[in-house]
């Protein structure tokens, strides 16, 4: 399947930079003072407060004179505190505080040593942190070639996307000792995996032999509707499930609001999965409104692997000048939140319809558009070479119409010098399908005639 990801996409990377924050190693909090002032306190405690139980930790003073003992030694109790006897010790002593890596699951990062002083207090709260993400560098040899990537022992077990904005990249999770449970090879931009640890991907490319992806957590488990996966376009999904069980996704509701970014119409396809949605059952390629939820289980409901897939609908065809080419598009139940309602309407199952036609001589073309469906509104709504070239319209349909004819000029300058002669136009509708049902199909005649003269109005 061909994959069109859109640079704008890219502003997403930023936020996506902006949003992963490179992760402190470990922080301290301000505690009020512990009572006795005889004993000094270090609590090593996870991110969520409960304290680590049975990790060392060593206090040396900062010349080692001072005291009969050149160290302390405790281990943290079932609260996550190491206690102290520092009557010996002025309250002018400095420690050197070490923590042991024991006991500490690898999954958690801290700083390992500190420098305190008695006379600042008498205790210090030492709080495990995690890693948000990781950037991943992939330099290829070749289109065929892959690189292996092992997540570091700080990610524990647990949904994560592997992303890179800017290439469509392979992704198997198979190796040489290991035989894969899924093979994404098509190239996506997007995928989400159940991450165990110890587990080594390979990584190829559907496109640049260089680029970067980032490893990143993601907070939604997929258990519940409440829990569901946020579905995006070009995104792909390796979902490992036990016999029975389900994972969710969610598509986001479709917005029309300015700045309210919403969902879209999206195909769902895959491997060995089976979605039920709005109580139908699918077991193969379907499309998805936006709003809806998706029910995935293996598609015999036994162990397995499902792979889901959930790409942006393409209606895109190259016309060939002279010759009336047809195009087919399906008609989907769409609710679409406005600024002052919510309507749901049939309409078109992606917004915009796409044809190329290359202009190899200056000149004039008319683009005629019939749609079968007689109320039916066509109209383009752009016109723009690969280049970035925009040919001068002639003459236009004063508005939406059916059929829907115009003209456009087409200059020597417009095609030379190294620019591209392929057009790509945007056609849409306006039409009122009350009278169709979901899943019908309007039917397009597209014809582009060349003229090296001006057409007569």
């Amino acid at each position: 399947m061909n994959k069109l990801f859109k640079a704008a996409v890219a502003a997403i990377l930023s936020v996506c930079a902006i949003c992963g924050v490179v992760f402190a190693a470990a922080c301290t909090d301000p505690t009020p003072p512990e009572p006795n002032k005889n004993y000094y306190y270090v609590s090593i405690l996870y991110p969520d407060g409960k304290g680590v139980k049975g990790v060392e930790v060593t206090l040396t003073p900062e010349d080692g004179s001072e005291g009969d003992d050149p160290y302390l030694t405790s281990s943290t109790d079932d609260n996550g505190k190491a206690t102290f006897d520092i009557t010996q010790y002025s309250d002018a002593t400095r420690f050197f505080i070490e923590i042991s890596r024991d006991n500490i699951p690898d999954s958690y990062s801290f700083l390992n040593t500190y420098s305190v002083k008695i006379a600042d207090g008498n205790s210090l709260n030492v709080k495990l942190t995690r890693p948000t993400y990781e950037s991943v560098k992939v330099k290829l040899n070749g289109k065929d070639d892959r690189q292996q990537y092992q997540p570091k022992a700080e990610f524990e077990a647990g949904y994560y996307e592997l992303r890179c904005i800017t290439n469509a990249f392979t992704v198997t999770d198979g190796d040489d000792e290991f035989p894969a449970t899924f093979d994404l090879n098509e190239g996506y931009n997007v995928v989400i995996v159940y991450y165990t640890p110890g587990t080594i991907y390979d990584i190829g490319t559907a496109e640049g032999l260089e680029f970067e992806f980032i490893f990143n957590p993601i907070n939604t488990t997929g258990a519940s509707e409440n829990d569901a996966h946020v579905i995006s376009n070009e995104l792909a999904a390796a979902i490992p499930l036990k016999a029975g069980q389900t994972v969710y996704f969610r598509n986001p509701a479709e917005s029309s609001v300015p700045d309210d970014r919403g969902g879209s119409p999206v195909i769902v396809d895959g491997e060995n999965f089976k979605c039920v949605t709005d109580g139908k059952e699918h077991d193969q390629s379907f499309p998805l409104a936006g709003g809806k939820i998706a029910a995935i289980t293996t598609k015999d409901g036994k162990d397995g692997t499902a792979v889901v897939i959930f790409n942006s609908p393409s209606y895109k065809i190259d016309a060939e000048i002279g010759n009336e080419e047809t195009l087919e598009i399906e008609l989907l139940e769409r609710t679409i939140k406005g600024n002052s309602e919510t309507k749901t309407s049939l309409l078109w199952l992606t917004d915009v319809a796409k044809f190329t036609f290359t202009a190899e001589r200056a000149g004039y073309y008319t683009i005629t558009l019939v749609s079968d469906f007689e109320s039916d509104k066509i109209s383009i709504s752009n016109i723009v070479s690969e280049s970035s070239i925009v040919p001068k319209k002639i003459t236009d349909a004063d508005q939406s119409s059916n059929p829907y004819q115009a003209t456009y000029f087409v200059s020597e300058t417009n095609i030379s010098d190294g620019r591209s002669k392929v057009f790509i136009c945007d056609f849409e509708s306006d039409g009122d399908y009350s009278s169709k049902k979901e899943g019908d199909k309007i039917i397009y005649k597209i014809l582009i005639e060349y003229s090296e003269t001006a057409p007569t109005v």
